[in-house]
């Protein structure tokens, strides 16, 4: 795995007493799902990375694991940015090792469409959406979350899920699912953004401890004093502020361009932060 979970079982191995740790992910280097303060964590460890490898199978010898066979991971998104990973099969790789810990995250559970899909030409592993109202090929069937994005955050996972809910309510009203989609009334097109709360002042930096070696499981990082805490959660551009101009994204951009971060991606049907 390349997660965060991924990072933590590493470290967690190796503060037990692992020789070596290797994390192997799907991802490349630059794609990889684990924050960046995690990988320098784990690297200044001595935990090692293999970017773009995918599991083909476990090696055993005499009934216990003795490494893992990897074979070239070429894509991990299709078209659509669903999960969807891409081997070349004729590239592998073996590597040592005397346990393998899987941290590949949790999948959605598609037994509820099971029966949907023995009596309906209608295949549960790749659903067909309507990325506006989320309404599947099957009229009264409408997803969201995993379901739709496959894995995702939180925030995507509860926002496609209110999209869903007013498609399934204008459907049982009889109403159109798309005219005037997500219309908050007048809308402004070009308006300043004061980034002087975050840029006025320095970002507060958390305090970390040196990992002393095996068997230290005491916390790495130190966290913020109160008025550090305090101090940084005034730097807020609450960019997704509920009211006036910000009730709703129109795609302007504005937000985007300004952000100084860059943390902002604009993209249809939803703000991505």
């Amino acid at each position: 795995g390349g997660g965060d979970v991924a990072v933590d079982a590493a470290q967690t191995a190796l503060r037990l007493g692992a020789e070596s740790v290797t994390i192997v992910s799907l991802e490349n280097e630059d794609e990889l799902p684990a924050t960046p303060e995690a990988v320098e964590s784990a690297i200044k460890e001595g935990i090692k990375f293999e970017y773009s490898w995918g599991p083909a199978r476990i090696l055993t010898q005499n009934g216990s694991v003795s490494g893992v066979q990897l074979q070239r991971c070429m894509a991990v998104f299709d078209g659509q940015n669903r999960f969807n990973p891409v081997f070349d099969r004729c590239e592998l790789n073996d590597i040592l090792a005397e346990t393998v810990i899987i941290c590949i995250g949790q999948s959605r559970d598609n037994t509820c469409l099971n029966d949907l899909e023995k009596s309906k030409n209608f295949n549960k592993n790749q659903i067909n959406t309507d990325p506006l109202t989320l309404q599947t090929t099957e009229e009264t069937i409408f997803v969201a979350g995993d379901f739709y994005s496959g894995p995702s955050s939180i925030v995507s996972s509860m926002a496609s899920g209110r999209e869903a809910a007013e498609s399934v309510n204008r459907l049982l009203e009889g109403e159109h699912l798309k005219y005037g989609r997500n219309y908050r009334g007048p809308f402004e097109m070009e308006f300043d953004i004061d980034t002087t709360p975050g840029s006025d002042k320095n970002r507060a930096t958390l305090q970390l401890r040196d990992y002393k070696g095996k068997g230290d499981f005491n916390e790495i990082e130190k966290g913020l004093s109160q008025e550090a805490a305090r101090n940084e959660a005034s730097r807020c551009y609450s960019c997704g502020e509920p009211f006036g101009k910000f009730q709703t994204c129109w795609f302007c951009l504005p937000c985007e361009v300004e952000c100084p971060n860059e943390a902002l991606r604009v993209e249809i049907p939803y703000l991505l932060r």
